[in-house]
């Protein structure tokens, strides 16, 4: 009988350290969630102006020549000329991965398509540079 009641007691102690345990995992994890600014990297739900902030492409305007540096996961889409290909210089084919996404594998050649949507894939900078007059719209990283 003494031994029974031990086992009991036991037991129940497991328990007890087991829900203590729970009870602080829970604790941890809803700080953690408060702690997290609004709106930022932190914040496990997205708020309007983070996504409209992330997600929207800017446009430039490239002078022929006019040298454009598109840091890793930076995407380009070219908006003008709007029905021709563009040259570009300073890309190498062999070296950088540029995607393009609208013909779904990389970019081989030194040209470009207007309206194709393109990622930099490297784990490097890829330089363009357009022999004409280019309108870009990009998003991500560049400079």
């Amino acid at each position: 009988m003494v031994k029974t009641n031990r086992l009991r007691a036991g037991k129940a102690a497991r328990i007890a350290l087991l829900g203590t345990g729970l009870a602080v995992a829970a604790v941890v994890v809803v700080g953690w969630a408060l702690a997290a600014e609004p709106g930022s990297k932190e914040d496990p739900l997205a708020t309007i102006s983070y996504v409209a902030r992330h997600a929207q492409f800017v446009r430039l305007e490239a002078a022929a020549d006019q040298s454009l540096r598109l840091l890793p996961g930076a995407e380009l889409i070219i908006a003008e000329p709007q029905f021709s290909e563009i040259t570009v210089r300073e890309f190498d084919p062999l070296r950088d991965t540029l995607l393009d996404l609208t013909e779904g594998r990389p970019v081989q050649l030194d040209r470009l398509a207007a309206g194709h949507h393109y990622i930099n894939a490297s784990n490097h900078d890829i330089f363009l540079r357009p022999e004409e007059e280019t309108v870009w719209l990009l998003r991500g990283d560049w400079r």
